[in-house]
């Protein structure tokens, strides 16, 4: 029913941006809800984890590298299925300062279960149905994996 509201907002919007004759608001409204549509297409899993997620840690890493001067040793990725609804991610990444204290930064987000629509056919998706939860172990370099490798 959110998703009716949402895109009934969306639609009203852009009404009203047609009203006024505001092309600037008209666009942006267009613009947004074509977005939408697409974020809210299912992906493949694989595509998800090794793109996306993959990606944005190793931009965090790169950031925290930055910002704090330790050395990225690598972490683990552990992902939650939250009522059949939510898949749960929290990454925990470990670096180690120029003295030697190592530390943690852990991030977390959330995506929705229905955006992967291969749950009978991807065996991480199978496992993380059966089990709850699966990791992943997020390596300092990248590989032909893009840094990271599917615990079972």
């Amino acid at each position: 029913m959110k998703d009716f509201y949402s895109a009934r907002k969306k639609q009203d919007a852009i009404i009203q941006a047609f009203k006024d004759q505001d092309e600037d608001a008209l666009f942006n409204h267009t613009l947004d809800s074509i977005v939408h549509l697409f974020r809210d297409k299912p992906i493949p899993f694989q595509t998800y984890i090794r793109k996306y997620i993959s990606d944005k840690l190793d931009e965090f890493s790169r950031d925290t590298e930055n910002k704090t001067g330790g050395r990225y040793l690598g972490g683990i990725l552990t992902l939650r299925l939250e009522d059949d609804s939510w898949v749960l991610m929290e990454a925990k990444q470990y670096y180690k300062k120029s003295e030697g204290r190592i530390f943690c930064e852990t991030r977390k987000g959330r995506v929705e279960a229905r955006r992967f629509d291969e749950w009978g056919s991807c065996q991480e998706l199978i496992d993380l149905e059966e089990k709850g939860e699966i990791s992943y172990q997020l390596e300092p370099t990248k590989s032909e994996k893009n840094g990271m490798s599917y615990q079972r």
